[in-house]
């Protein structure tokens, strides 16, 4: 089965741990190649400009 989002990477921001969580793992179940998660606005654009 062709995964929607095969291949692809993702930045999550999201404060909420269990939230995040499941952030994670629908991603993941649409084929999503990584997923790297931030907790705050600058951690997320500190994430962006490494």
């Amino acid at each position: 089965m062709i995964k929607l989002l095969s291949g692809r990477r993702f930045l999550v921001v999201e404060d909420e741990i269990l939230v995040l969580m499941m952030i994670e793992d629908m991603l993941g179940d649409l084929g999503c190649e990584s997923v790297i998660s931030a907790a705050t606005i600058e951690k997320a654009i500190a994430l962006i400009e490494a």
